[in-house]
């Protein structure tokens, strides 16, 4: 079993928050200088796609959201990308939530967190 994330892409990304997100997926890629990261890390950003390799799956984000299904009964909206947890993870979550928040119809998740408001108000207020 592997730790996974995923996301829900309803619509296209309008010019000025596919900016944003390019611009967050590029300083996503200076992480890349860091050992740590360096070895199983590496971001292409392309004028409608954004990828991120890593040691488990590849992350695609798409500035346009998909039309057709690939087969009958599949969810168009549902995306997901396996990282085991592994350090590139940190990218992959850093650059979803980065489209969540310029993007309020991109959902996320990922393997055992929910996100609910308590336990964020706890751990802001200690």
């Amino acid at each position: 079993m592997g730790y996974t994330n995923y996301w829900n892409q309803k619509t296209d990304f309008t010019d000025e928050q596919w900016s944003k997100v390019k611009m967050e997926a590029d300083y996503v890629r200076s992480w890349s200088e860091l050992p740590q990261i360096k070895k199983v890390c590496e971001v292409e950003i392309h004028k409608d796609e954004i990828i991120i390799y890593g040691t488990c799956e590849s992350m695609h984000i798409n500035r346009y959201a998909k039309t057709k299904p690939d087969f009958e009964g599949q969810d168009i909206t549902f995306n997901f990308c396996k990282t085991r947890e592994e350090v590139y993870d940190l990218a992959v979550w850093h650059m979803l939530v980065a489209c969540a928040f310029v993007k309020s119809d991109f959902t996320i998740s990922r393997d055992n967190h929910n996100f609910t408001e308590e336990p964020l108000k706890e751990a802001v207020n200690g």
